[in-house]
């Protein structure tokens, strides 16, 4: 994947919320894979700004790169060169203020919904008790899923898993949310429907949401 390689951005005209949001910069990122002699160049010199309350869509064919972005991004894998910048700072590694909605679902199979939601939270230790059940209710309410708080993911549907990921990912109070192409895998129903739950949830919460 090169600069060149397209990346539009949905332009989120109210500004209100940014407070909630986080500008990403990639400043010259590269990445090869094996052998130096054999070496397969997967990013080169790429270059991005990711504006802070933005919806920003990543667009490129299979085996481009696009799924090595995002975990650069999120931390999960260094690059070989170049810098990712988040609100200016140089990043190192995961952190809360970016999650990541996966391909594959990555909620954790013998746990209910409910246990997936408040996983995150209450392993760190931030957030205990009634006040994370409260939040944790309410996130799985406003997805749609308030009547399934005790049901386990093979219980649930394609969309529905879909929906306590992206719960999942809100309760940490993230302000950048990467989407490494989330509703892959659904039949053109369902993905119609988390499309246009997503745009909805993406206006409400004024997130900067980098899509892929």
């Amino acid at each position: 994947m090169s600069p060149r390689d397209s990346a539009t951005s949905k332009e989120n005209k109210n500004n209100s919320g940014l407070n909630n949001a986080s500008s990403v910069t990639l400043r010259d990122v590269s990445k090869s894979y094996g052998e130096e002699w054999l070496s397969d160049d997967v990013l080169k010199d790429v270059s991005i700004d990711f504006p802070a309350g933005e919806l920003t869509v990543i667009v490129g064919p299979s085996g481009c790169g696009k799924s090595t972005l995002v975990n650069i991004m999120a931390g999960f894998e260094q690059p070989d060169k170049g810098q990712v910048l988040v609100d200016g700072k140089v990043i190192h590694g995961p952190a809360k203020d970016r999650m990541v909605v996966f391909q594959e679902t990555a909620l954790i199979p013998w746990q209910t919904t409910f246990e997936n939601v408040i996983f995150g939270p209450k392993m760190r230790g931030e957030k205990s008790g009634k006040a994370l059940k409260d939040e944790a209710e309410a996130l799985l309410v406003k997805v749609g899923l308030g009547e399934f708080i005790h049901k386990y993911p093979i219980q649930l549907s394609g969309g529905m898993q879909r929906r306590a990921e992206l719960a999942r990912a809100l309760i940490n109070e993230p302000t950048v949310m990467i989407m490494d192409e989330p509703f892959r895998g659904l039949d053109a129903m369902s993905r119609s429907l988390m499309q246009e739950f997503f745009l909805d949830l993406f206006e409400e919460n004024k997130k900067t949401n980098i899509f892929v």
